[in-house]
């Protein structure tokens, strides 16, 4: 298990809508060696990804990447602070592909890539 301090390095919030933006600071920021993304979307829903390394936010990749050790998740409807049902997706063991990332797309969790 790891134990690290946990940043936030971009917020929709606070940088906008920008992929070029969130780009710029996940590849250009030394501290920033994992990522968990954290989605909720309209109806409250909360979803996300773990990737265990930056090396993988490239936008200029046309193939999918990552390893054993990314995942996705997502809570079973709408988010409470005291939600427990919370599943994560691990890679089947047949690949470890779990990100996809262009200069149109974000792509996580990835099935039967490449």
């Amino acid at each position: 298990t790891h134990f690290s301090e946990w940043k936030r390095f971009y917020s929709t919030a606070l940088h906008g809508l920008s992929k070029h933006t969130f780009f710029n600071i996940v590849q250009n920021n030394a501290e920033c060696n994992q990522s968990l993304i954290l989605i909720q979307d309209t109806t409250h829903h909360l979803f996300g990804a773990y990737i265990d390394d930056t090396q993988y936010w490239r936008k200029s990749r046309h193939q999918h990447c990552g390893t054993f050790d990314s995942f996705v998740f997502h809570f079973a409807g709408i988010y409470k602070a005291q939600n427990e049902h919370l599943y994560i997706h691990r890679a089947s063991g047949q690949q470890p592909y779990y990100l996809q990332c262009n200069e149109k797309s974000i792509t996580i969790g990835c099935g039967g890539a490449p």
